[in-house]
């Protein structure tokens, strides 16, 4: 809610060559480009978990339920939301779905599994 405000607020004086058909990133995206890329992108930070024991525990029918909720909360949100909120939560979904392909490759399972490594510990 406090980002929604900020941008709402004073989106107005901001704008970006990233989203040329706004004037500015207090107003909404009018061909609600935005809202469904950030939809679609949280769905995919929804179908890929964190760790295999999440895998395994949650079913495709619980994963698929979760993937349409993350769809759905952040198009509806950012529907007529300022577009800069959606470049936030955009920007958001878009380096949680880089964690977690990260940590789903083997250096990142060898990252997790073994802890923090020894020379950051000293």
């Amino acid at each position: 809610m406090a980002m929604y405000g900020l941008f709402f607020t004073h989106g107005s004086t901001m704008t970006s060559i990233l989203i040329p058909w706004v004037a500015h990133l207090a107003e909404a995206d009018p061909f609600h480009l935005i809202p469904i890329a950030t939809g679609l992108l949280s769905f995919a930070v929804g179908m890929f978990p964190l760790a295999d024991a999440a895998a395994v525990s949650m079913s495709g029918s619980k994963r698929l339920l979760l993937g349409t909720i993350l769809l759905l909360i952040p198009l509806v949100i950012t529907w007529r939301a300022p577009v800069a909120l959606g470049l936030y939560w955009l920007s958001s979904s878009v380096f949680s779905l880089l964690e977690r392909l990260f940590y789903r490759m083997s250096a990142g399972k060898r990252l997790l599994r073994r802890g923090l490594p020894e020379a950051a510990a000293t």
